[in-house]
């Protein structure tokens, strides 16, 4: 009811659209991992999909509206489930038919299941996916941020993107420090590292956050063991 109860986002041509909550990933850096924890809901499983049908019939209400010209789809993670994009992807084309942007992780475009996943998205309208780099240092993407993506994941995935017609816009965090950083100490060099990776991977857009170490994550520990950041901060 988001749109029929906000007249103001209605107007915006760009509709959003989740198909589940949660993600079967845990970055250090995200709520999800506190969020399941049993410290607080503990309720959720890591990945919850809606039926199709139901996706569908949201989807197609926001087509009547006569202004939407853009589905932008925030699952943290776009089709992580083959069987349900199988489903999804032809009925998405057939009956609601609008130009879509999607969120992935680079390693679910990656090989061959990769390429017939961004297939079938291609098929069904996807004009853009936003994938996150995180950082160009690959210590610090498995050590800091427990995302052990390697290289060939991000280069591979990158250009199967690009090489499917769609448009490729990165995120990245900065200032993540290295396991090694002392107060004091900077990661610029890190930054550089992360500056290289998107100039070789060619996106069609970069974005970037700097790094706000959030309570209750281990990320958040981890730069308050390292003295790198007020523990009072973290409350």
């Amino acid at each position: 009811t988001f749109y029929n109860d906000n007249p103001d986002m209605s107007a915006n041509p760009i509709k959003n659209s989740i198909c589940g909550e949660g993600c079967p990933f845990a970055c250090t850096y995200c709520y999800n991992v506190a969020w399941n924890s049993p410290e607080m809901y503990g309720r959720f499983e890591r990945r919850v999909v809606r039926p199709i049908d139901d996706v569908v019939n949201e989807l197609k209400q926001l087509k009547n509206d006569g202004n939407t010209k853009l589905i932008y789809f925030q699952d943290d993670v776009f089709g992580f489930e083959m069987d349900w994009m199988e489903k999804f992807m032809p009925r998405y084309r057939d009956e609601v038919g609008i130009p879509f942007h999607a969120q992935l992780r680079l390693e679910l475009a990656h090989g061959k299941p990769g390429k017939r996943r961004l297939e079938l998205m291609k098929d069904a309208g996807c004009t853009g996916v936003t994938v996150a780099i995180e950082s160009g240092d690959y210590t610090v993407r498995d050590v800091m941020l427990d995302r052990a993506m390697k290289d060939v994941h991000i280069f591979e995935g990158c250009r199967n993107i690009t090489r499917s017609g769609m448009t490729l816009r990165t995120e990245q965090i900065l200032a993540v420090p290295e396991p090694t950083t002392k107060p004091g100490g900077h990661a610029i060099h890190v930054d550089f590292k992360t500056l290289r990776v998107n100039v070789l991977a060619k996106p069609t857009i970069s974005w970037t956050a700097i790094l706000a170490p959030y309570g209750g994550t281990s990320l958040g520990e981890k730069v308050v063991k390292q003295k790198l950041y007020p523990s009072d901060k973290l409350t």
